[in-house]
């Protein structure tokens, strides 16, 4: 810890001066930066709840339906923390009401030493493969029970985590409860120090999603403008390098005689007008969602929290993030929608979820921009086909619900 906190101490150095930017250019705000210091400034702070942590939009998403059930069945106040602006806007619309939303604190001794003491929570629960050494450290201290949920390990993270061996174990030591997704995941946290008494396999929470309604698929394409009786696609959670590699897509079919209307979904939206920028280049006329012009051969979807709901008026989806190496994007929310799913090479952080689509022949997987063009197409000309692979991931999705009220029952026999 010493060695940790003496580095965190010269990275304040560079951290400080960035977060002045940040808030210069409105990523940032004074509250957000106070609340991140361990200043909450509140009358009267819930004590003695259960503290949830998700870092972004995703995991704030997969933790509302177990905040929901937590809420029902703990008499405890429920805090639920984020560590981005984005993930904030998304918490305070879906938990209003059931949760206190805040700021996760930097991790300085003396910022999570006041969050702790201003709530001196119960539980602490965070979201997936987060860790904190001197909020875990503080926590334990304190006597709060810490658990990890949803915990998973990539292939890339396992091997950057191996060199930090000897600093991640005790973070992972004070862990009272570390649920991994898979045992795959169960192991490769046991070999990176965390004790095995701790370590169980309890799931994907993300399987457990109200599935949505199938009759608004209609009235959801007319919601977005999309053209009627033309399937739409949704090129979804795009990085820099894949929309140029997609545009070649849409062109390439189009000069094929094939029909649709695309639709890019910047996995950051404040590069939406870069995109859009692209999109002129490569011949298109696109629009915004946030704009009010009607028309054009292309939307760019510029919203947050839309992205799960616009897929029911899809006929295909494609995963962002796969196709350069950063890892993919979660396929779970098209599913749901019977919408078929294609993803690239890299879908390392959804390793055993694309496994599982595969192996249903719920998905498919392609390697280069023309493949991708040649399974399009292939799903443009025959949607009966691309149905059947779309209704296979929405049963995926049943067969493999379950695990969001085994943690749950879990966090309430350790609370006990």
């Amino acid at each position: 810890m010493i060695i940790y906190n003496f580095a965190l101490l010269l990275a304040a150095l560079v951290i400080i001066p960035f977060l002045f930017w940040r808030l210069a250019i409105g990523k940032e705000t004074t509250d957000s930066l106070w609340q991140k210091l361990g200043a909450y400034r509140l009358e009267n702070p819930p004590t003695g709840g259960i503290w949830i942590h998700a870092v972004s939009v995703g995991e704030t998403n997969a933790a509302v339906p177990l905040v929901e059930l937590l809420a029902e069945s703990q008499q405890r106040p429920i805090i639920f923390s984020v560590s981005t602006q984005t993930g904030m806007k998304v918490a305070q619309s879906r938990l209003a009401g059931k949760a206190l939303c805040i700021y996760f604190p930097f991790d300085f001794p003396f910022s999570v030493d006041r969050a702790l003491a201003l709530f001196a929570p119960a539980s602490v629960i965070f979201m997936e493969t987060e860790i904190w050494p001197n909020f875990m450290h503080h926590a334990r201290c304190r006597g709060t029970k810490t658990v990890m949920i949803n915990g998973r390990i990539s292939d890339r993270s396992f091997g950057n985590y191996g060199w930090i061996k000897w600093f991640l174990a005790p973070a992972l030591r004070d862990f009272d409860l570390l649920l991994m997704q898979s045992a795959a995941d169960a192991e490769r946290i046991t070999t990176l120090g965390a004790l095995p008494k701790t370590v169980r396999v309890g799931g994907n929470i993300k399987f457990d999603r109200p599935l949505p309604n199938l009759s608004e698929k209609k009235a959801i394409a007319a919601e977005f403008g999309l053209p009627d009786g033309i399937p739409a696609v949704v090129f979804a959670s795009t990085h820099p390098g894949e929309e140029n590699i997609f545009c070649g897509v849409i062109k390439g079919l189009i000069s094929e005689g094939l029909s649709f209307f695309p639709i890019i979904v910047p996995r950051h939206i404040e590069r939406a007008q870069k995109v859009a920028a692209l999109c002129r280049e490569a011949g298109f006329t696109p629009r915004l969602r946030t704009s009010m012009e009607t028309g054009g051969d292309l939307l760019i979807l510029d919203t947050i929290g839309e992205l799960a709901r616009l897929y029911g008026g899809a006929a295909a989806a494609v995963m962002g993030g796969s196709f350069i190496p950063h890892g993919g994007q979660n396929p779970l929310e098209p599913a749901g929608w019977e919408v078929p799913v294609i993803f690239g090479p890299h879908m390392e952080n959804f390793r055993e979820i694309s496994l599982l689509f595969l192996n249903a022949a719920a998905a498919a997987n392609v390697m280069t921009g023309d493949a991708l063009k040649d399974a399009l197409g292939r799903w443009l000309r025959d949607p009966a086909e691309a149905r059947k692979i779309g209704i296979r991931g929405r049963e995926l999705l049943i067969q493999n619900s379950g695990a969001l009220k085994k943690t749950a029952d879990t966090i309430a026999n350790l609370l006990q």
